[in-house]
């Protein structure tokens, strides 16, 4: 008698052979025991497979069912419920409704009055609702829709749920304001929801604002959640008395989670179509951005363009930089609106430079390296344009214990290498060491600095900056001696002893300080003379500007190819207020007051146009409360009795945000021409959302306003709307600059359009 097993393993050879006639020969040619078995094992697979089953197979969460009233239909296998429906799985899907018929078995739904469906985010408002939860798709009925995040909200004739990541909106209005009756929307024949692709696309679209139909476009886009996507961004549109009518179209490509690059065409009526490219990278320890300008100027018929790179990348303790910028024309920054550089630069700076710094306790040393390359704009070339390539810089400083507390010794020693493309070329070698002492005295602390630099240049050719030198090398020897003693005087005030006073308590500091400055220098006069400015009309090296600031240099020239040889005394006092309030107990400076001048004996006054005295500089800060503040910085000629430089502001801000501030600028010369402008400038909340802003420059010698700006903004968390009108500073205003007007208008969600 054959054992189970054996029962068991013909039955497996016999199926098997059946299979295998069926699927080699077809059922026909099979024999009749053949395609019985193999019927019969295909119709038990069949029977098992889970049919319509989330995740293929995997039980779904059951469902809570809540109801006024709940009956099942056994022929149908129903459930009827009625009366504050709720129908929840898990924290996904929501449904409630006035009435619900449901089928356990196949999964679908039928709701009706008032019915309110929330799914992955988004809520659904509706009349009539068929859905099939099986598969997610449905239809829903006088629809209103609050999407996840900033996909917005919408109504609908007609809601088609494909699935729960798709969906279509027939004869329906969207708009991205959250109130109640927004004052604007966007009124669509269809628009279609895709959340994979992170897109709403619309045909048909008209913009109304308040129920006014303004503008209409066949194809309409935006992303559904804020994460970035390829695209077009918002255009915008200005007229310029230089360009015409400029158009600017950007088109943003997302490259990857690190990269990114937008392209722009920006077509001009008077100039031909300007290109833009940007493209911005990061990662780990770096990060980058490059942008370029082109156009074929059919104006000027040549090509003109503007380009800058930006670069930091740090290993460790060294730090990479670079900066470029590079025109193909002069005066590319004034004839097109960019923001890549400020347009009243005269000079183009590109840099790449490695530093590194190593600290230990009071000790550091830090190294740079790099090159320097210039593009003068007013010259006609860059021919005698002086490039730094390279350079090098050592810096050391450390302390002198053996010496005894308060002695450091600091030395910095640079290469540079000055290039022309004449072919002119001078190399310089810069060795200063010096020596530092700090002691303590019972009425302030005494400074001592001693130093000497040498400094070496080699000459090739002849650099107009040499001075006549040509292949030749020149020396300059300098020292320096430095003492200057700081002090310390204090006394706080109580409200007590000043009842007048608005804060809780005043500190009043002085803050005095006098310093010696002894410069020998020799052979000056024969060495070139790069970093150290030079004036236009006789190529003289021209002085630091004189304030507060730098009241206290050692050296009177700019860089260090100059020295200002001789001694002088420098005084100076610094006037500090600090208080504490009363409603807050932090403390804050109130004000400060600095007042500083020069004196040189008789021999030793070239720097102050052979007068005993310098000018008198001071600057003055006030900061009475968080709505007045008051800066002052003033030069002061004490024998022509006459302010040589002034630079004045008062602002004032309410305590509703209104701001109001006035200027004002005065500038002599050296040639003799005076420069006195006064600025106005005020920001005013009109009503709710309405701000007016206005800002003025006007030439109190001319008696001419040298420009203006007058703006009207309204603003709403939906929308904002801008009206501006004024006048550039320009010294020709056919080719760029002169008066502008337009308008700006946003939508939140959808971008700005209008004229600028």
């Amino acid at each position: 008698m054959a054992t189970r097993d054996t029962m068991i393993s013909r039955w497996d050879d016999t199926l098997m052979h059946a299979l295998r006639c069926l699927y080699r020969t077809g059922l026909k040619r099979c024999s009749p025991k053949k395609q019985w078995l193999g019927i019969l094992w295909l119709s038990l697979l069949l029977a098992a497979w889970p049919v319509a089953r989330p995740g293929w197979g995997e039980e779904s969460p059951p469902l809570e069912v809540e109801a006024d009233q709940l009956e099942q239909d056994q022929a149908s296998s129903r459930v009827l419920a009625t009366g504050h429906v709720r129908l929840k799985q898990t924290d996904k899907f929501l449904l409630e409704a006035n009435q619900l018929s449901y089928n356990p078995q196949t999964r679908k739904m039928r709701a009706d009055g008032q019915v309110h469906l929330q799914r992955s985010g988004d809520q659904f408002f509706g009349s009539h609702l068929q859905f099939e939860q099986n598969t997610a798709r449905g239809l829903l009925e006088k629809a209103v829709i609050d999407m996840k995040g900033p996909g917005g909200h919408a109504t609908a004739e007609k809601v088609v749920l494909h699935d729960k990541d798709n969906l279509i909106l027939y004869d329906a209005s969207y708009t991205n304001c959250d109130c109640d009756k927004p004052p604007w929307y966007l009124k669509s024949d269809q628009i279609e929801v895709n959340r994979p692709d992170n897109e709403a696309t619309a045909r048909n679209v008209t913009l109304f604002l308040h129920d006014l139909p303004v503008a209409y476009t066949p194809w309409w886009s935006q992303p559904v959640q804020n994460i970035r996507q390829n695209g077009f961004l918002a255009p915008s549109l200005r007229v310029s008395s230089a360009n015409g009518l400029e158009l600017d179209v950007p088109y943003y490509l997302n490259l990857a989670p690190e990269r990114d690059a937008t392209l722009t065409l920006h077509p001009t009526s008077n100039r031909g179509v300007l290109g833009k490219v940007q493209y911005r990278y990061m990662g780990v320890g770096y990060h980058g951005e490059i942008e370029t300008h082109d156009i074929y100027d059919t104006k000027r018929e040549e090509f003109r363009g503007l380009t800058v790179f930006d670069h930091f990348h740090q290993w460790d303790d060294w730090r990479f930089k670079a900066r470029l910028e590079q025109t193909q024309s002069r005066d590319f920054i004034n004839d097109f609106e960019q923001k890549l550089v400020e347009n009243t630069n005269r000079h183009l700076d590109s840099n790449v430079q490695l530093d590194r710094l190593w600290s230990r306790e009071r000790a550091f040393t830090g190294v740079e390296t790099g090159v320097r390359w210039f593009q003068d704009l007013q010259a006609p070339n860059d021919r005698q344009t002086v490039q730094q390539l390279p350079y090098a810089r050592l810096v050391d400083e450390r302390p002198l214990p053996q010496w005894g507390s308060g002695w450091r010794m600091g030395s910095v020693v640079r290469f540079d290498n000055f290039y022309q493309l004449t072919g002119d070329l001078t190399n310089r070698v810069d060795l200063a060491p010096t020596l530092n002492h700090v002691r303590s005295l019972s009425i302030g602390q005494l400074h001592t600095r001693l130093g000497v630099r040498e400094t070496l240049y080699q000459v090739s050719d002849n650099p107009i900056q040499a001075g006549g030198r040509a292949d030749g090398s020149a020396h300059r020897e300098a020292s320096l001696v430095n003492v200057r003693l700081n002090s310390h005087l204090q006394r706080t005030y109580s409200r007590q002893e000043w009842p007048t006073l608005l804060l809780a308590t005043l500190k009043h500091t002085v803050e005095p300080s006098v310093q010696y400055t002894v410069n020998a220098v020799q052979g000056q006069s024969d060495v070139p003379n790069y970093d150290s400015r030079a004036s236009i009309s006789n190529n003289d090296p021209v002085l630091r500007e004189f304030s507060t600031s730098n009241l206290f240099a050692t050296n009177l020239y700019p860089g260090i190819d100059r020295i200002s040889s001789g001694h002088w005394l420098t005084y100076g006092v610094t006037n500090r207020f600090l208080g504490r309030q009363t409603e807050k107990a932090q403390v804050r400076e109130v004000a400060n007051l600095t007042v500083g001048q020069r004196y040189a004996p008789a021999g030793e006054r070239d720097y102050q146009k052979g007068h005993s005295f310098s000018d008198v500089v001071s600057s003055l800060n006030v900061f009475l409360s968080d709505q007045w503040s008051v800066t002052t910085a003033t030069r002061f000629d004490p024998y022509a009795a006459t302010f040589m430089a002034t630079d004045a502001a008062v602002s004032y801000t309410t305590p509703h945000k209104d701001k109001y501030d006035v200027g004002f600028n005065l500038n002599r010369q050296e040639t003799s021409e005076t420069i006195k402008d006064a600025t106005l400038g005020a920001r005013i909340g009109l009503t709710d959302g309405w701000r007016w802003s206005q800002k003025v420059n006007y030439s109190l010698e001319q008696r001419d306003v040298k420009n203006w700006r007058s703006g009207l903004t309204y603003e709403h968390d939906c929308w904002s709307l801008e009206l501006i009108a004024g006048r550039r500073l320009s010294s020709s205003t056919v080719d760029h600059g002169g008066g502008f007007a337009g308008f700006l208008i946003n939508f939140k969600g959808i971008g700005g359009y209008g004229v600028n």
